[in-house]
């Protein structure tokens, strides 16, 4: 500094918890915690400061380095230490010269700065195609680069975990007078295994396992395997995602998906159920995806899919061994256009961000049903259904200090016809699924074809990973679906009919995933009131008809 700016002051302030000959070497014994913070903090040394200059030392009394949560005590510290020192500060500064004249002489030498523009990016571990691949990211033939562009398509590029281990630098170019962008990575995992699951008090207890591989070369492929397993839901899925940046940047997905729930092993362990829920259930879905990302956070997906799937189920709530189930057959094809956005902090119980999604389906399928024992139709029943439907869920969180407020609001409108039977048309009617357990129950008062849904959500952070949560919903369906005498169904256009769920519990954000105890109300006469305990997430992958 003394050599490059000549400076006619030199302020020196020691922002160290670590000062010149501190040592208390009569206190050797009660600094062994401390000692690997002498061997890496440099002392402050007051001699450092030339005789014409200024040595600050605020007070740091009871601070340490690790008390990053009291920065602005700290700032205040050394602040007030300065003021304390000003008149010598300004008795050192021989001359005066005015705001205009600092002004010029600051342009001055700014003029002399290179512009902040990047004519080169700079690969490390990285061959031809690869890098052809990753400059589509940095307008690739368009140089020299703002550094605005630069952050952006840094940021774009690494939102894929596959490159989370990427490191960027500058240098300065002395020929060109401009700067090079340099990207450097470690080596990389391309098998990395993912591990998981839940446990609760319901009989919904699963666990997860991920098979991931990745390639990259002229584009980026990533190809997983999971499975899910346990008594209320397996599943097994396999899909690729192909990232191809061409003319923008679009990726592939092709999937293959088979879902399995058992409804009646998903009860309550510790609550007898005196109507529980007979149902079985196989989806399958075979199909692609087509997206691209647009503005900041959004994406525009085109999608088709065949849909394979198995149902069986018994119209009543009293159970006996020898009834035989209805089995309906469902399949056909589904096309989707659907536009989302995601920002939420968490896959569950998020408390800050925003999720967005808006989708239009065409489903064109072939109903088969073959009665049980329990129904009371008694041929074969073969339909062919046509239907449109549309979607929009909006979720939003307002943080301000411990406490944060959102709202989730849900809206289905379709043309969806009746199945051959209740029991049916209510499994396959869209369904609001406000609180973290609603997807492992069949809440038929919160499910039809036409709705209008939303509700408000509380979260008071208690500690840093604690929160409380308060949650309350509210339920408006167009055309309630209601049970016929003839196991038919009837639609009830009822609009002062309203239904309402809520939960209230505790949620500990640990690292095998959250950790809640929650007590959970719907509407419902099968599942009105419980307690649920669970750690781990409680996230499934999605049906044919989602």
């Amino acid at each position: 500094m003394e050599k490059t700016f000549k400076p006619d002051v030199i302020i020196g302030s020691n922002v160290s918890s670590k000062v010149f000959e501190e040592y208390p070497f009569d206190q050797d014994d009660k600094l062994v915690a401390r000692s690997l913070l002498y061997m890496l903090l440099d002392k402050s040394d007051p001699s450092d400061i030339p005789a014409g200059g200024v040595y600050i030392q605020p007070d740091l009394t009871g601070y340490t380095s690790f008390d990053f949560a009291k920065a602005r005590a700290l700032i205040d510290s050394g602040y007030n230490q300065t003021m304390r020192q000003l008149a010598e500060i300004k008795s050192k500064i021989s001359t005066r010269i005015t705001c205009d004249d600092v002004a010029a002489a600051r342009n001055e030498f700014n003029s002399k700065s290179a512009p902040f523009l990047i004519d080169h990016i700079v690969f490390d571990g990285f061959n031809s195609k690869q890098q052809q691949y990753i400059n589509r990211f940095f307008k690739s033939g368009k140089r020299p680069l703002t550094f605005t562009e630069v952050k952006s398509g840094f940021y774009r590029l690494v939102s894929e975990d596959y490159f989370r281990n990427l490191y960027p630098g500058f240098s300065f170019n002395e020929d060109k007078h401009n700067f090079n962008f340099k990207l450097s990575r470690r080596q990389q995992n391309n098998f990395p295994l993912d591990f998981g699951g839940a446990i609760g008090t319901r009989g919904i207890s699963h666990i997860y396992l991920g098979l991931n591989y990745y390639h990259f070369n002229r584009t980026l492929t990533h190809g997983n395997l999971n499975f899910y397993l346990g008594n209320f839901y397996k599943s097994v899925q396999l899909k690729a995602r192909i990232d191809i940046p061409n003319r923008g940047i679009y990726y592939l997905e092709p999937y293959a998906t088979v879902n399995n729930w058992d409804f009646l092993q998903g009860r309550d362990l510790f609550k007898r159920t005196t109507h529980p829920t007979a149902l079985a259930r196989i989806d399958r879905k075979v199909g692609v995806d087509f997206a691209i990302p647009f503005g900041k956070n959004y994406k525009l997906i085109l999608g088709g899919a065949y849909l394979n799937n198995r149902d069986q189920y018994l119209n009543g709530s009293v159970l006996t061994s020898s009834d035989t189930a209805d089995i309906l057959r469902l399949n056909g094809l589904r096309t989707e256009i659907s536009v989302s956005s995601n920002t939420l902090n968490r896959k569950q119980y998020a408390s800050a961000g925003r999720n967005f999604a808006l989708s239009l389906n065409w489903f064109g399928v072939t109903e088969k049903l073959i009665p049980g024992s329990t129904s009371l139709l008694t041929e074969v029943q073969s339909n062919p259904h046509n239907w449109l439907r549309a979607r929009i869920t909006m979720e939003q969180y307002f943080k301000k200090g411990f406490y944060s407020s959102g709202y989730l609001l849900d809206g289905v409108l379709s043309n969806q016809p009746a199945f051959s039977n209740y029991q049916g048309s209510i499994i396959y009617a869209p369904g609001f699924n406000p609180i973290q357990d609603s997807r492992t129950l069949l809440l038929e008062n919160f499910r039809a074809y036409n709705y209008v849904a939303g509700g408000w959500r509380n979260v008071f952070t208690v500690r840093k990973s604690l929160d409380f949560r308060l949650e309350g919903y509210l339920f408006k369906p167009f055309e309630a679906l209601m049970p016929g005498p003839n196991q038919e169904v009837r639609f009830n256009r009822d609009l002062t009919k309203i239904y309402f769920a809520a939960t209230a519990g505790w949620v500990l954000h640990s690292s095998v995933g959250p950790i809640s105890l929650s007590v959970n109300y719907y509407d419902d006469t099968q599942n009105e009131l419980g307690v649920l305990l669970h750690v781990g997430f409680l996230l499934f992958n999605k049906t044919s008809m989602d």
